[in-house]
Protein backbone atom coordinates (compact mmCIF):
# COMPACT_ATOMS: atom_id res chain seq x y z
CA UNK A 1 0.00 0.00 0.00
CA UNK A 2 1.34 3.53 -0.83
CA UNK A 3 0.91 6.79 1.19
CA UNK A 4 -1.76 8.05 -1.09
CA UNK A 5 -3.98 5.15 -0.16
CA UNK A 6 -3.62 5.07 2.83
CA UNK A 7 -4.51 8.34 3.38
CA UNK A 8 -7.65 7.30 0.87
CA UNK A 9 -6.01 10.81 -1.34
CA UNK A 10 -6.78 13.10 1.79
CA UNK A 11 -4.49 16.29 -0.09
CA UNK A 12 -4.58 17.86 3.76
CA UNK A 13 -2.77 14.58 5.66
CA UNK A 14 -0.93 13.74 2.50
CA UNK A 15 0.37 17.79 2.72
CA UNK A 16 1.24 16.95 6.64
CA UNK A 17 3.25 14.23 5.64
CA UNK A 18 5.22 15.64 3.30
CA UNK A 19 5.79 18.74 5.72
CA UNK A 20 7.47 16.07 8.18
CA UNK A 21 9.11 13.30 5.74
CA UNK A 22 11.02 16.91 4.92
CA UNK A 23 12.95 16.99 8.29
CA UNK A 24 13.84 12.91 7.78
CA UNK A 25 17.19 12.80 6.93
CA UNK A 26 17.54 10.43 3.00
CA UNK A 27 18.43 7.51 4.73
CA UNK A 28 15.47 7.06 6.76
CA UNK A 29 13.10 8.40 4.46
CA UNK A 30 11.83 4.90 2.88
CA UNK A 31 11.58 3.12 6.53
CA UNK A 32 10.15 6.56 7.80
CA UNK A 33 7.50 6.60 4.82
CA UNK A 34 6.95 2.51 5.74
CA UNK A 35 6.79 2.78 9.20
CA UNK A 36 3.94 5.60 8.84
CA UNK A 37 2.41 3.46 6.23
CA UNK A 38 1.71 0.45 8.91
CA UNK A 39 0.48 2.80 11.67
CA UNK A 40 -2.76 3.21 9.27
CA UNK A 41 -2.77 0.98 6.76
CA UNK A 42 -5.82 -1.35 8.45
CA UNK A 43 -7.98 1.73 8.56
CA UNK A 44 -8.49 5.62 7.69
CA UNK A 45 -9.98 6.52 10.57
CA UNK A 46 -8.89 10.21 11.77
CA UNK A 47 -7.64 8.75 15.66
CA UNK A 48 -5.28 6.54 13.89
CA UNK A 49 -3.85 9.13 11.53
CA UNK A 50 -3.58 10.92 14.61
CA UNK A 51 -1.63 8.20 16.14
CA UNK A 52 0.64 8.05 12.91
CA UNK A 53 1.65 11.97 13.00
CA UNK A 54 2.36 11.78 16.77
CA UNK A 55 4.67 8.56 16.47
CA UNK A 56 6.39 10.64 13.89
CA UNK A 57 6.73 13.86 15.51
CA UNK A 58 7.85 12.11 18.75
CA UNK A 59 10.23 10.14 16.39
CA UNK A 60 11.58 13.64 14.93
CA UNK A 61 12.35 15.31 18.09
CA UNK A 62 14.92 11.90 18.77
CA UNK A 63 16.56 12.67 16.56
CA UNK A 64 16.98 16.45 16.57
CA UNK A 65 17.58 16.09 20.83
CA UNK A 66 20.74 13.67 20.00
CA UNK A 67 22.31 17.11 18.16
CA UNK A 68 25.50 14.83 16.87
CA UNK A 69 25.70 14.94 13.72
CA UNK A 70 28.28 11.97 13.08
CA UNK A 71 29.06 9.31 10.82
CA UNK A 72 30.49 5.67 11.63
CA UNK A 73 33.74 6.53 11.28
CA UNK A 74 36.90 7.39 13.35
CA UNK A 75 37.27 11.04 12.30
CA UNK A 76 34.25 12.50 13.16
CA UNK A 77 34.11 11.01 16.43
CA UNK A 78 37.94 12.42 16.53
CA UNK A 79 37.21 16.36 15.60
CA UNK A 80 33.84 16.47 17.60
CA UNK A 81 35.93 14.94 20.82
CA UNK A 82 38.61 17.46 20.19
CA UNK A 83 36.15 20.15 20.16
CA UNK A 84 33.85 19.21 23.09
CA UNK A 85 36.88 18.86 25.36
CA UNK A 86 38.80 22.22 24.53
CA UNK A 87 35.70 23.59 25.15
CA UNK A 88 35.25 21.90 28.32
CA UNK A 89 38.63 22.83 29.46
CA UNK A 90 37.78 26.27 28.83
CA UNK A 91 34.94 26.28 31.42
CA UNK A 92 36.63 24.33 34.04
CA UNK A 93 40.43 26.10 33.76
CA UNK A 94 38.90 29.67 35.77
CA UNK A 95 37.98 27.08 38.91
CA UNK A 96 39.66 28.27 41.71
CA UNK A 97 40.87 24.37 42.64
CA UNK A 98 41.21 25.01 46.46
CA UNK A 99 37.28 26.14 46.52
CA UNK A 100 35.46 22.86 46.29
CA UNK A 101 31.87 25.09 45.77
CA UNK A 102 33.37 27.28 43.02
CA UNK A 103 35.29 23.88 41.31
CA UNK A 104 31.39 22.30 41.87
CA UNK A 105 30.27 25.41 40.31
CA UNK A 106 31.87 25.11 37.12
CA UNK A 107 31.62 21.29 37.12
CA UNK A 108 27.63 21.36 36.61
CA UNK A 109 28.29 24.13 33.48
CA UNK A 110 30.22 21.30 32.43
CA UNK A 111 27.36 18.75 32.76
CA UNK A 112 24.95 21.16 31.00
CA UNK A 113 27.20 22.10 28.16
CA UNK A 114 27.54 18.02 27.45
CA UNK A 115 23.92 17.33 28.16
CA UNK A 116 23.29 20.06 25.26
CA UNK A 117 25.15 17.60 22.91
CA UNK A 118 23.24 15.15 24.02
CA UNK A 119 25.72 13.59 26.32
CA UNK A 120 24.50 12.16 30.09
CA UNK A 121 27.72 12.34 32.17
CA UNK A 122 27.22 9.34 34.89
CA UNK A 123 29.56 9.46 37.41
CA UNK A 124 30.78 7.10 40.60
CA UNK A 125 30.67 8.28 44.11
CA UNK A 126 34.38 7.51 44.64
CA UNK A 127 34.96 10.17 41.37
CA UNK A 128 36.29 13.45 43.09
CA UNK A 129 34.80 16.81 41.58
CA UNK A 130 38.20 18.08 40.28
CA UNK A 131 38.55 14.59 39.08
CA UNK A 132 34.96 14.82 36.95
CA UNK A 133 36.06 18.26 35.73
CA UNK A 134 39.82 16.58 34.11
CA UNK A 135 37.68 13.66 32.83
CA UNK A 136 35.00 15.78 30.59
CA UNK A 137 38.56 17.94 29.79
CA UNK A 138 39.72 14.61 27.91
CA UNK A 139 39.29 14.00 24.29
CA UNK A 140 39.23 10.00 25.30
CA UNK A 141 36.38 10.45 28.09
CA UNK A 142 34.27 12.80 25.25
CA UNK A 143 35.28 9.87 22.01
CA UNK A 144 34.06 7.15 24.55
CA UNK A 145 30.80 9.14 25.55
CA UNK A 146 30.13 10.00 22.03
CA UNK A 147 30.61 6.84 20.48
CA UNK A 148 28.69 4.80 23.53
CA UNK A 149 25.26 7.56 22.85
CA UNK A 150 25.93 7.32 18.90
CA UNK A 151 25.96 3.44 18.54
CA UNK A 152 22.76 3.50 21.17
CA UNK A 153 20.86 6.42 19.34
CA UNK A 154 21.72 4.80 15.83
CA UNK A 155 19.81 1.30 17.01
CA UNK A 156 16.94 3.10 18.62
CA UNK A 157 16.02 4.55 15.29
CA UNK A 158 16.65 1.48 14.00
CA UNK A 159 13.92 0.05 16.18
CA UNK A 160 11.71 2.78 16.16
CA UNK A 161 11.69 2.06 11.76
CA UNK A 162 10.91 -1.41 12.37
CA UNK A 163 14.89 -2.80 11.77
CA UNK A 164 14.44 -5.31 14.35
CA UNK A 165 11.94 -7.46 14.53
CA UNK A 166 11.67 -11.16 13.37
CA UNK A 167 10.58 -10.43 9.67
CA UNK A 168 13.72 -7.63 9.68
CA UNK A 169 16.47 -8.36 11.72
CA UNK A 170 15.98 -10.22 15.76
CA UNK A 171 17.22 -8.93 18.89
CA UNK A 172 19.52 -6.15 16.98
CA UNK A 173 20.09 -4.80 13.38
CA UNK A 174 22.10 -5.73 10.79
CA UNK A 175 24.03 -2.55 11.13
CA UNK A 176 24.54 -3.35 15.08
CA UNK A 177 25.56 -6.11 14.03
CA UNK A 178 28.26 -5.31 11.72
CA UNK A 179 29.28 -2.92 14.37
CA UNK A 180 29.75 -5.01 16.89
CA UNK A 181 31.84 -7.46 15.04
CA UNK A 182 33.97 -4.97 13.65
CA UNK A 183 34.60 -3.27 17.55
CA UNK A 184 35.26 -7.17 18.19
CA UNK A 185 38.14 -7.96 15.67
CA UNK A 186 39.86 -4.58 16.19
CA UNK A 187 39.82 -5.45 20.07
CA UNK A 188 41.55 -8.60 18.96
CA UNK A 189 44.01 -7.27 16.87
CA UNK A 190 44.58 -4.72 19.74
CA UNK A 191 45.15 -7.40 22.40
CA UNK A 192 47.39 -9.71 19.59
CA UNK A 193 49.25 -7.02 19.65
CA UNK A 194 50.05 -5.94 22.95
CA UNK A 195 52.38 -8.18 25.61
CA UNK A 196 52.69 -8.39 29.76
CA UNK A 197 55.92 -8.90 30.73
CA UNK A 198 55.85 -11.10 34.31
CA UNK A 199 58.77 -9.61 36.45
CA UNK A 200 60.38 -13.13 35.32
CA UNK A 201 61.18 -11.86 31.88
CA UNK A 202 58.31 -14.06 30.31
CA UNK A 203 55.35 -12.85 28.15
CA UNK A 204 52.21 -13.28 27.21
CA UNK A 205 50.10 -11.87 24.83
CA UNK A 206 46.52 -10.09 26.22
CA UNK A 207 45.12 -12.40 23.32
CA UNK A 208 45.86 -15.60 25.39
CA UNK A 209 45.24 -13.83 28.39
CA UNK A 210 41.59 -12.89 27.78
CA UNK A 211 41.17 -16.38 26.52
CA UNK A 212 41.63 -17.68 30.56
CA UNK A 213 39.10 -15.27 31.93
CA UNK A 214 35.39 -14.55 31.94
CA UNK A 215 36.45 -11.99 29.28
CA UNK A 216 35.65 -14.90 26.72
CA UNK A 217 32.40 -16.14 26.28
CA UNK A 218 33.18 -19.57 26.60
CA UNK A 219 35.03 -19.60 29.92
CA UNK A 220 31.60 -16.82 31.10
CA UNK A 221 29.59 -19.83 29.95
CA UNK A 222 31.36 -22.73 31.76
CA UNK A 223 31.57 -20.16 35.39
CA UNK A 224 28.13 -19.51 34.78
CA UNK A 225 26.78 -22.53 34.77
CA UNK A 226 28.59 -24.47 37.45
CA UNK A 227 27.82 -21.49 40.01
CA UNK A 228 24.24 -22.36 39.19
CA UNK A 229 25.18 -26.25 39.24
CA UNK A 230 26.72 -25.59 42.83
CA UNK A 231 23.94 -22.86 44.05
CA UNK A 232 21.30 -25.75 43.46
CA UNK A 233 22.88 -28.67 44.84
CA UNK A 234 24.10 -26.25 47.94
CA UNK A 235 20.29 -24.42 48.06
CA UNK A 236 18.04 -27.88 47.90
CA UNK A 237 20.12 -29.65 50.14
CA UNK A 238 19.52 -26.75 52.78
CA UNK A 239 15.21 -26.99 51.64
CA UNK A 240 14.70 -24.55 49.39
CA UNK A 241 12.92 -24.78 46.50
CA UNK A 242 13.91 -23.56 43.09
CA UNK A 243 11.49 -21.68 40.56
CA UNK A 244 11.68 -19.98 37.80
CA UNK A 245 9.68 -16.27 36.78
CA UNK A 246 9.51 -14.39 33.57
CA UNK A 247 8.52 -10.76 33.84
CA UNK A 248 7.82 -9.09 30.86
CA UNK A 249 7.87 -5.11 30.14
CA UNK A 250 3.89 -3.45 29.66
CA UNK A 251 2.76 -3.09 25.74
CA UNK A 252 3.80 0.50 25.65
CA UNK A 253 7.70 -0.51 25.49
CA UNK A 254 7.66 -2.53 22.60
CA UNK A 255 8.13 -1.45 19.04
CA UNK A 256 7.11 -4.21 16.74
CA UNK A 257 4.47 -6.75 16.84
CA UNK A 258 5.62 -9.79 15.93
CA UNK A 259 4.53 -10.42 12.31
CA UNK A 260 6.75 -6.73 11.78
CA UNK A 261 4.22 -4.50 12.08
CA UNK A 262 4.01 -1.11 14.20
CA UNK A 263 2.56 -1.52 17.89
CA UNK A 264 0.13 1.41 18.03
CA UNK A 265 1.00 1.57 21.72
CA UNK A 266 4.70 2.03 21.59
CA UNK A 267 5.63 4.92 23.63
CA UNK A 268 9.28 5.24 21.99
CA UNK A 269 10.80 4.03 25.30
CA UNK A 270 14.15 2.81 24.23
CA UNK A 271 15.49 -0.58 25.67
CA UNK A 272 17.62 0.55 28.15
CA UNK A 273 14.64 2.29 29.66
CA UNK A 274 12.47 -0.84 29.75
CA UNK A 275 15.28 -2.25 31.27
CA UNK A 276 15.99 0.08 34.03
CA UNK A 277 12.05 0.07 34.53
CA UNK A 278 11.95 -4.08 34.96
CA UNK A 279 15.31 -3.47 37.28
CA UNK A 280 12.73 -1.05 39.41
CA UNK A 281 10.03 -3.58 39.38
CA UNK A 282 12.43 -6.22 40.85
CA UNK A 283 13.87 -3.35 43.15
CA UNK A 284 10.60 -3.46 44.88
CA UNK A 285 9.81 -6.74 45.41
CA UNK A 286 13.26 -7.12 46.85
CA UNK A 287 12.52 -4.18 49.24
CA UNK A 288 8.95 -5.71 50.16
CA UNK A 289 10.70 -9.02 50.57
CA UNK A 290 12.98 -7.70 53.10
CA UNK A 291 9.64 -6.17 55.05
CA UNK A 292 7.92 -9.35 55.25
CA UNK A 293 11.23 -11.23 56.11
CA UNK A 294 11.14 -13.35 53.35
CA UNK A 295 14.64 -14.89 52.37
CA UNK A 296 15.58 -15.36 48.58
CA UNK A 297 18.42 -16.00 46.17
CA UNK A 298 19.19 -16.95 42.82
CA UNK A 299 20.24 -15.53 39.33
CA UNK A 300 18.50 -12.59 36.96
CA UNK A 301 18.87 -13.12 33.37
CA UNK A 302 17.80 -10.07 31.05
CA UNK A 303 17.29 -10.93 27.31
CA UNK A 304 15.58 -9.70 24.59
CA UNK A 305 12.58 -10.46 22.23
CA UNK A 306 12.68 -10.15 18.92
CA UNK A 307 12.49 -6.18 18.68
CA UNK A 308 14.97 -5.69 21.33
CA UNK A 309 12.59 -5.15 24.02
CA UNK A 310 14.28 -6.81 27.23
CA UNK A 311 12.45 -9.23 29.36
CA UNK A 312 13.73 -10.79 32.48
CA UNK A 313 13.73 -13.87 33.60
CA UNK A 314 14.66 -15.04 37.40
CA UNK A 315 16.31 -18.41 38.78
CA UNK A 316 14.87 -17.98 42.15
CA UNK A 317 15.74 -20.41 45.82
CA UNK A 318 12.90 -20.09 48.49
CA UNK A 319 11.37 -21.57 51.74
CA UNK A 320 8.47 -23.51 50.48
CA UNK A 321 6.43 -22.00 53.21
CA UNK A 322 7.17 -18.62 51.72
CA UNK A 323 7.06 -19.26 48.04
CA UNK A 324 3.23 -18.24 47.54
CA UNK A 325 3.41 -15.33 49.16
CA UNK A 326 6.46 -14.59 47.18
CA UNK A 327 5.07 -15.16 44.07
CA UNK A 328 2.42 -13.22 45.09
CA UNK A 329 3.93 -10.12 45.86
CA UNK A 330 5.67 -10.39 42.32
CA UNK A 331 2.64 -10.17 40.77
CA UNK A 332 1.43 -7.50 42.46
CA UNK A 333 4.55 -4.94 41.40
CA UNK A 334 4.34 -7.07 37.93
CA UNK A 335 0.87 -5.90 37.30
CA UNK A 336 1.00 -2.35 38.73
CA UNK A 337 1.13 -0.53 35.52
CA UNK A 338 -1.19 -0.70 32.58
CA UNK A 339 -3.01 -3.57 34.23
CA UNK A 340 -6.39 -2.49 32.08
CA UNK A 341 -3.97 -4.49 29.47
CA UNK A 342 -4.41 -8.04 31.39
CA UNK A 343 -7.93 -8.59 30.58
CA UNK A 344 -7.32 -12.35 29.59
CA UNK A 345 -5.64 -15.10 31.19
CA UNK A 346 -2.95 -15.27 27.96
CA UNK A 347 -2.18 -11.24 28.41
CA UNK A 348 -1.59 -12.03 32.36
CA UNK A 349 0.89 -15.26 31.62
CA UNK A 350 2.30 -13.14 28.94
CA UNK A 351 3.45 -10.28 31.38
CA UNK A 352 4.42 -12.54 34.46
CA UNK A 353 5.05 -16.33 34.19
CA UNK A 354 6.42 -18.82 37.02
CA UNK A 355 7.18 -21.85 36.80
CA UNK A 356 8.26 -24.59 39.49
CA UNK A 357 11.20 -26.38 39.10
CA UNK A 358 11.35 -30.29 39.80
CA UNK A 359 14.34 -32.12 41.12
CA UNK A 360 16.01 -32.37 38.32
CA UNK A 361 17.65 -28.86 38.77
CA UNK A 362 17.87 -25.51 37.20
CA UNK A 363 20.54 -26.15 34.24
CA UNK A 364 17.48 -27.94 31.91
CA UNK A 365 15.75 -24.97 32.08
CA UNK A 366 18.62 -22.51 31.64
CA UNK A 367 21.02 -23.62 29.72
CA UNK A 368 19.60 -22.37 26.31
CA UNK A 369 18.82 -18.78 27.94
CA UNK A 370 22.79 -18.82 28.97
CA UNK A 371 24.04 -20.72 25.59
CA UNK A 372 22.05 -18.06 23.24
CA UNK A 373 23.12 -14.45 25.77
CA UNK A 374 26.82 -15.74 25.44
CA UNK A 375 28.39 -17.85 23.13
CA UNK A 376 25.36 -20.23 20.87
CA UNK A 377 27.24 -23.31 22.09
CA UNK A 378 24.63 -25.75 22.78
CA UNK A 379 25.19 -29.58 23.03
CA UNK A 380 23.55 -29.91 19.68
CA UNK A 381 23.80 -29.19 16.47
CA UNK A 382 19.61 -28.68 16.20
CA UNK A 383 18.93 -24.19 17.11
CA UNK A 384 16.80 -23.72 20.13
CA UNK A 385 13.18 -23.42 19.96
CA UNK A 386 13.63 -19.47 20.38
CA UNK A 387 15.99 -19.08 17.36
CA UNK A 388 13.35 -20.20 14.52
CA UNK A 389 15.94 -21.52 12.82
CA UNK A 390 18.53 -19.42 13.22
CA UNK A 391 21.32 -20.73 14.90
CA UNK A 392 22.76 -20.62 18.69
CA UNK A 393 25.83 -18.57 17.43
CA UNK A 394 24.23 -16.24 15.11
CA UNK A 395 21.45 -15.31 17.92
CA UNK A 396 24.69 -14.89 19.99
CA UNK A 397 26.13 -12.50 18.00
CA UNK A 398 23.12 -10.47 17.49
CA UNK A 399 22.44 -10.58 21.14
CA UNK A 400 25.75 -9.78 22.33
CA UNK A 401 24.91 -6.41 19.93
CA UNK A 402 21.69 -5.91 21.46
CA UNK A 403 23.47 -5.54 25.05
CA UNK A 404 26.65 -3.58 24.35
CA UNK A 405 24.91 -1.13 22.08
CA UNK A 406 22.22 -0.35 24.87
CA UNK A 407 24.73 -1.08 28.04
CA UNK A 408 22.24 -4.03 29.62
CA UNK A 409 23.84 -6.23 32.08
CA UNK A 410 22.73 -9.72 30.87
CA UNK A 411 23.21 -12.10 33.89
CA UNK A 412 23.43 -10.93 37.81
CA UNK A 413 23.53 -13.14 40.98
CA UNK A 414 21.58 -12.24 43.90
CA UNK A 415 21.07 -13.26 47.70
CA UNK A 416 24.50 -14.69 48.51
CA UNK A 417 27.19 -13.59 50.62
CA UNK A 418 29.67 -15.04 49.01
CA UNK A 419 32.38 -12.93 46.45
CA UNK A 420 32.98 -13.84 43.27
CA UNK A 421 35.99 -12.59 43.40
CA UNK A 422 37.49 -15.04 46.15
CA UNK A 423 36.61 -17.84 44.23
CA UNK A 424 38.39 -16.70 41.07
CA UNK A 425 41.56 -15.93 42.74
CA UNK A 426 41.74 -19.11 44.63
CA UNK A 427 40.96 -21.00 40.82
CA UNK A 428 43.99 -19.25 39.19
CA UNK A 429 46.31 -20.14 41.83
CA UNK A 430 47.75 -23.31 41.66
CA UNK A 431 49.25 -24.01 44.90
CA UNK A 432 48.35 -22.33 47.92
CA UNK A 433 51.35 -21.13 50.85
CA UNK A 434 52.28 -22.53 53.57
CA UNK A 435 50.76 -20.52 55.77
CA UNK A 436 47.31 -21.05 55.00
CA UNK A 437 44.22 -21.82 56.93
CA UNK A 438 42.56 -24.98 56.54
CA UNK A 439 39.15 -22.97 55.28
CA UNK A 440 41.41 -21.40 52.56
CA UNK A 441 42.60 -24.95 51.85
CA UNK A 442 39.56 -26.32 51.55
CA UNK A 443 37.87 -23.51 49.48
CA UNK A 444 41.08 -23.78 46.92
CA UNK A 445 40.36 -27.37 46.30
CA UNK A 446 36.53 -26.87 45.66
CA UNK A 447 37.34 -24.06 43.67
CA UNK A 448 40.42 -25.89 41.53
CA UNK A 449 37.45 -28.98 40.96
CA UNK A 450 34.97 -26.04 39.93
CA UNK A 451 32.60 -27.43 42.80
CA UNK A 452 31.06 -24.18 43.45
CA UNK A 453 28.25 -25.80 45.58
CA UNK A 454 30.75 -27.56 48.04
CA UNK A 455 32.54 -24.17 47.73
CA UNK A 456 29.86 -22.54 49.93
CA UNK A 457 30.09 -24.56 52.58
CA UNK A 458 33.35 -23.57 52.72
CA UNK A 459 33.30 -19.64 51.67
CA UNK A 460 31.97 -18.00 54.64
CA UNK A 461 33.65 -15.13 55.75
CA UNK A 462 36.36 -15.28 52.97
CA UNK A 463 37.55 -11.90 51.27
CA UNK A 464 39.84 -10.33 49.17
CA UNK A 465 42.04 -7.50 51.21
CA UNK A 466 43.20 -4.73 49.22
CA UNK A 467 46.14 -2.46 49.63
CA UNK A 468 47.76 0.30 47.75
CA UNK A 469 50.37 -0.18 45.13
CA UNK A 470 53.79 0.90 46.14
CA UNK A 471 55.44 3.30 43.79
CA UNK A 472 58.65 3.48 45.37
CA UNK A 473 59.75 1.15 47.90
CA UNK A 474 62.60 3.22 49.65
CA UNK A 475 59.94 6.36 50.67
CA UNK A 476 56.99 3.89 50.59
CA UNK A 477 54.93 6.70 48.19
CA UNK A 478 51.84 5.06 46.89
CA UNK A 479 50.75 5.44 43.13
CA UNK A 480 47.68 7.35 42.79
CA UNK A 481 45.29 7.87 39.65
CA UNK A 482 45.84 10.27 37.38
CA UNK A 483 42.39 12.27 37.17
CA UNK A 484 41.18 11.78 41.35
CA UNK A 485 44.48 11.31 42.90
CA UNK A 486 43.44 8.43 45.03
CA UNK A 487 45.67 5.39 45.96
CA UNK A 488 45.14 3.04 43.32
CA UNK A 489 44.42 -0.61 44.64
CA UNK A 490 45.18 -3.87 44.22
CA UNK A 491 44.12 -7.72 45.23
CA UNK A 492 46.87 -8.34 48.17
CA UNK A 493 45.30 -10.74 50.46
CA UNK A 494 42.47 -13.37 51.33
CA UNK A 495 41.15 -13.06 54.78
CA UNK A 496 39.39 -15.97 55.92
CA UNK A 497 36.82 -16.22 58.99
CA UNK A 498 39.15 -15.89 61.73
CA UNK A 499 40.96 -13.02 60.45
CA UNK A 500 43.80 -15.17 59.01
CA UNK A 501 45.54 -13.71 56.09
CA UNK A 502 47.14 -15.06 53.08
CA UNK A 503 48.84 -13.12 50.59
CA UNK A 504 48.38 -13.26 47.02
CA UNK A 505 50.82 -13.04 44.10
CA UNK A 506 51.22 -9.58 43.55
CA UNK A 507 54.10 -8.68 40.61
CA UNK A 508 55.03 -5.26 38.67
CA UNK A 509 54.06 -6.37 35.28
CA UNK A 510 54.51 -4.35 32.26
CA UNK A 511 52.92 -3.58 28.85
CA UNK A 512 54.70 -4.07 25.93
CA UNK A 513 53.57 -2.83 22.57
CA UNK A 514 54.67 -5.69 19.56
CA UNK A 515 54.82 -2.57 17.16
CA UNK A 516 55.32 -4.15 13.93
CA UNK A 517 52.40 -6.79 14.60
CA UNK A 518 50.01 -3.72 14.93
CA UNK A 519 51.40 -1.79 11.77
CA UNK A 520 50.45 -4.75 10.13
CA UNK A 521 47.31 -5.14 11.33
CA UNK A 522 46.60 -1.70 10.63
CA UNK A 523 47.39 -2.35 6.92
CA UNK A 524 44.85 -5.29 7.38
CA UNK A 525 42.57 -3.29 8.10
CA UNK A 526 40.43 -2.01 4.93
CA UNK A 527 40.29 -6.06 4.40
CA UNK A 528 39.47 -7.11 7.68
CA UNK A 529 36.95 -4.32 7.40
CA UNK A 530 36.05 -5.56 4.20
CA UNK A 531 34.90 -8.74 5.45
CA UNK A 532 31.84 -7.10 7.80
CA UNK A 533 28.99 -6.13 5.19
CA UNK A 534 26.89 -4.18 7.53
CA UNK A 535 24.41 -3.29 4.12
CA UNK A 536 23.88 -7.39 3.67
CA UNK A 537 20.03 -6.90 4.21
CA UNK A 538 17.35 -4.44 2.33
CA UNK A 539 15.71 -3.09 5.20
CA UNK A 540 18.90 -1.95 6.87
CA UNK A 541 21.77 0.60 6.98
CA UNK A 542 24.31 2.00 9.07
CA UNK A 543 22.61 4.90 10.49
CA UNK A 544 24.59 8.37 11.26
CA UNK A 545 23.00 11.25 12.94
Amino acid sequence: MNLNAALSGDRHHIKHFNVLADQVPDQHAESFERRYIQLIEKTTERSNVFQANKWAREFLEGLTHNARDLADDSVALDDAAEAYSHKCHQISEPADKDDLTDCHRHLQKCIAFARRRGIAPTFSRKMTIRGMMLRMAEKHWWRRQLKKAHWECAEDTARNLGMVSFEAGRYASYGATARRQKQNLENQQKLASTNMVAPDGSEKSLLEVSQHNTTDKTCRRHETLARLKGMDLYQRQLGMVAEFWTVTAPSQYHATNYDGTANRHYKQHSPKETNDYLISVWQKVRIYFERKGIECCGMRCAEPHHDGTPHHHFIIYLWPDQAEQAWAIFCKFAEQLDSEELHTAKRLEARRKRVIIDERGVIGYVLKYICKNLDGSTDTDKPSEDAKEMSGVEAAKRVDAWSSHHRIRQFHFFGQQTKIEVWRKLRSMEELPENASKQMTEAHRCARAGDFGEYLDHSDGLAVIAMPVIENEETGECKVSYYDERPIMQAAYIQDANGMCMALPVGAWEIKINQALRTAFHKMGDKIAGLVKPMDHPFDMLIPF
